[in-house]
């Protein structure tokens, strides 16, 4: 029992240290979502513009990006709530990971000793 409520303790602070950290990426994650063409995307990264195109049809496929056509232009925006809805997603199957993580290595110290 008291092993359950220090994992609860650890799992608020994480859980609030993720909070802290998520301030500037929210700035940041509001900046992205400005449209922007695959190769203005592509142009920081040592990618090509048909390899962007590939991974933003994904994230289309996905519904984390949407996609405009102007003129001759492909102009796409990201999805920031899913991409909120997926960071929550994934910090929850972290916690579940470590937990179980944690249930084996306790079992296994516990056959050993």
């Amino acid at each position: 029992m008291a092993e359950r409520a220090s994992v609860e303790r650890e799992r608020g602070r994480e859980q609030r240290a993720a909070g802290e950290q998520r301030g500037p990426q929210r700035e940041d994650r509001t900046e992205r979502a400005k449209p922007r063409t695959a190769g203005d995307l592509a142009q920081p990264y040592k990618i090509s513009r048909p390899a962007i195109s590939r991974h933003l049809r994904v994230l289309r496929e996905a519904g984390i990006a949407k996609a405009e056509v102007r003129g001759r232009e492909w102009w796409y925006t990201i999805d920031t709530a899913a991409l909120e809805d997926m960071e929550k997603w994934l910090g929850d199957v972290r916690l579940m990971w470590r937990d179980a993580l944690q249930s084996l290595k306790d079992y296994v110290e516990d056959q050993d000793g």
